[in-house]
């Protein structure tokens, strides 16, 4: 098995293996194609193990996204727990946030929100809840640094931010502007980050 289809923070070696490649097949083609069935046999294991792990293939597809997000919260607090500059923040949380996107293809989030709405609300209102404190963070502390714009409201600048998020991860979206996640979110972001920090010239 290569060592990317492995999700090193689960403790139970057979559920990492599991993650892991789920989260290779799903992330890549989307998972309504692919059975629990072909899991197990791709992994050499017997359907009864798979199942003892997870009851159902829409549990295992929030288990794939619930340690995406942790590796995403987890790399983000590492970033802002950093003496940076806020610019350098900037710059290392898109990089960071391209990075987790570029796996994530469109059909998996047009099989996530046409089979398993449940699944899709649930990281959607996580997504909502997480994602607007860290940029509050960069925001405030910018604006402290004297490096982020202070005419501009952080709640007004993050509402933007969330519903754009919200637009264009919509799989209707992405395929009218025939883009992917990564494109998407890496164009909100610059447009966003570009726009609320104070250029040096301006200071002059």
């Amino acid at each position: 098995m290569k060592p990317s289809q492995v999700s090193p923070e689960v403790e139970d070696p057979v559920k990492g293996r599991i993650l892991g490649y789920a989260r290779e097949r799903f992330f890549a083609v989307g998972f309504r194609s692919i059975t629990m069935e072909e899991i197990a046999t791709s992994l050499g294991l017997s359907k009864k193990t798979l199942y003892v792990h997870f009851a159902t293939k829409n549990e295992l597809v929030e288990a794939v996204l619930m340690a995406k997000a942790g590796r995403v919260r987890a790399c983000l607090d590492k970033i802002l727990a950093e003496s940076t500059p806020v610019e350098e923040k900037m710059a290392t949380v898109l990089e960071a946030i391209q990075e987790e996107t570029a796996e994530v293809k469109a059909p998996f989030l047009h099989d996530l929100r046409r089979y398993a709405p449940e699944v899709f609300e649930h990281f959607r209102t996580f997504r909502a809840a997480t994602i607007p404190g860290y940029f509050s963070r960069i925001m405030e502390e910018g604006q402290r640094a004297g490096r982020v714009r202070k005419d501009l409201k952080p709640a007004l600048i993050l509402t933007l931010l969330m519903s754009s998020i919200e637009g264009i991860l919509n799989p209707d979206s992405l395929l009218r502007l025939k883009s992917t996640p990564r494109e998407g979110i890496e164009t909100i972001l610059k447009i966003v980050f570009e726009g609320i920090l104070i250029r040096p010239d301006s200071l002059t």
